[in-house]
């Protein structure tokens, strides 16, 4: 129990992945004539113009708020509201709360302000839901003493009204989505400013049930000596701590092939990456890529093997997959079912100023491909993708050389016939999530473990920007994805044909459930 353990990283408190471009981003410092030759803009104080700014990229960008669609709040309403509370502002962090407080209402896991985290003020614990009960999972290690205690109390509030309370803070697509991210997000020191439970003294008071009580100060990274209720983590599990993006094991005397797919994310990926924003790849960057593995490669690898052990069961385990690239997982589903009778999720995309800012280029394509069509080109439309693959040139040497690094099987021979088991987690997010949402709606296989913080239809493929004004950083969805079948686009998670919750108990034991559900169901 006192094996040390690092706290999670900033990155991970926002799994946000890059749906199909995994473009990385570029902030692009927000301007709008419009908005700033307006007499509001020209007249109010620097918290007012970045109010306004962002306001308008929300109205502009966001997909949610085309005139196509309904709108989640009033967004005339909710700038009218700001602007007057901004002219009290007092501070960029205020502001940026507030911001992210109207945010929230979209219930959207992607579109997001980067909030100011400090890795020097460092509340050092951390936190595990089950249920309606909070267990102290790990602690610095002069407390070890309340390792396991559940806790009551936070600050002297109750403890899950603490925790509630960070609702207007965290961007979430659904309950599980931010009940897996606060757990992090309370480690920040500057996640409780502005908090109704922050103390001035800066100390965070936990009480446990029975009546013990812990008083923690923020301290910086290096003072960090954590301490965790079993940090080996599950010891029956199959699942290897590594940095690798997949890997396999063959488990030849249960007649089981175990892949472990970690991101959606190869070399061929990378190269997409350099090629689209039309760099030359130099002879240092081809060393680099040459020494990360090919999905495709690999998973003709996995299943030749497969074939050759006469393997009668596949587990996709895609627990911590926050996502990347979804045409790695178009590459795994044509091993699984014959790729012309998948049925496919769709997506729309509304072009913005922003979007123009952001993909220059593309834009001009795209204006010009629409005028020798003599179509008007409209910002603030929704657009499927079925229709704009007719602007899309697939002959251009771009997409053959896309093609040959992301080769499909495409013959239905070797289409693997045998017991296929998906298994997700909270943490299972964007491209990942996209898997198993085709899977479910294409019949493919069982989906075990818990149900999804992701949405099976949802918004998402990032717009980077930067206020001007104040410097605050943020994420703005462009596009909305629809699961293949549109009749279940209501449901807010998706719910696994097998759910196996995460209970406190398998982490005081040690034990994968996931794991031993598959063999006590798949093996001979």
């Amino acid at each position: 129990m006192n094996k040390s353990i690092k706290l999670l990283v900033i990155s991970t408190l926002f799994p946000i992945s890059l749906p199909v471009e995994c473009q990385n981003f570029n902030f692009i410092q927000y301007d709008n004539q419009g908005v700033e030759n307006s007499e509001s803009y020209t007249k109010g104080n620097l918290f007012q113009k970045d109010l306004l700014l962002y306001m308008n990229i929300l109205k502009e960008s966001h997909p949610a708020f085309s005139d196509e669609l309904k709108p989640p709040f009033d967004i005339y309403k909710i700038t009218s509201d700001g602007y007057r509370w901004a002219a009290n502002c007092k501070s960029i962090n205020e502001l940026q709360n507030y911001l992210q407080k109207i945010t929230t209402l979209i219930n959207d896991g992607h579109t997001l302000l980067m909030p100011n985290y400090s890795v020097n003020a460092i509340f050092p614990f951390q936190i595990f839901i089950d249920e309606q009960k909070i267990y102290l999972r790990a602690i610095n290690k002069e407390f070890k003493t309340a390792l396991g205690k559940e806790i009551v109390k936070i600050n002297n509030a109750p403890a899950l009204d603490v925790i509630n309370s960070f609702k207007t803070s965290i961007s979430s697509d659904n309950e599980i989505y931010f009940l897996d991210k606060v757990i992090n997000f309370m480690q920040f020191f500057s996640s409780w400013e502005g908090n109704r439970y922050y103390k001035k003294d800066s100390t965070l008071a936990l009480t446990f049930a029975d009546k013990s009580t812990v008083l923690l100060k923020p301290v910086s990274r290096n003072q960090l000596n954590i301490v965790s209720v079993n940090s080996q983590g599950a010891t029956n599990s199959p699942r290897t701590s590594t940095k690798q993006p997949f890997l396999y094991k063959l488990f030849s005397e249960k007649n089981i092939c175990y892949l472990q797919f970690n991101s959606c994310a190869d070399q061929s990926t990378a190269r997409q990456q350099l090629l689209s924003s039309g760099q030359n790849i130099t002879e240092q960057q081809e060393q680099m890529l040459t020494q990360m593995p090919r999905f495709d490669t690999f998973l003709s690898e996995l299943f030749e093997n497969i074939e050759k052990n006469s393997v009668k069961t596949l587990i996709v385990d895609v627990r911590n997959n926050g996502g990347g690239n979804s045409r790695l997982c178009e590459l795994l589903m044509s091993w699984l079912k014959s790729s012309n009778t998948i049925k496919q999720e769709t997506a729309v995309i509304r072009f913005s100023k922003l979007w123009e800012m952001q993909y220059p280029v593309l834009a001009d394509e795209y204006k010009s491909k629409f005028a020798k069509k003599n179509v008007a080109f409209e910002y603030g439309k929704l657009y499927e993708s079925a229709y704009l693959s007719q602007f899309e040139n697939s002959d251009t040497a771009f997409y053959n050389k896309m093609n040959e690094y992301f080769q499909q099987n495409d013959d239905e021979n070797k289409i693997f016939n045998g017991n296929v088991v998906f298994i997700q987690n909270s943490d299972t997010y964007s491209s990942a999530g996209l898997l198993i949402t085709d899977v479910a709606d294409n019949n493919i296989g069982t989906v075990i473990g818990t149900k999804s913080s992701y949405r099976p239809c949802h918004y998402g493929d990032l717009l980077a920007f930067t206020l001007p004004n104040t410097n605050i950083k943020g994420f703005v969805s462009h596009k909305i994805f629809y699961r293949p079948d549109k009749d279940k686009c209501t449901e807010t998670s998706l719910i696994p044909d097998v759910e196996i919750k995460s209970v406190w108990a398998d982490i005081l034991n040690g034990n994968d459930k996931y794991w031993e559900w598959i063999l006590k169901n798949y093996t001979k």
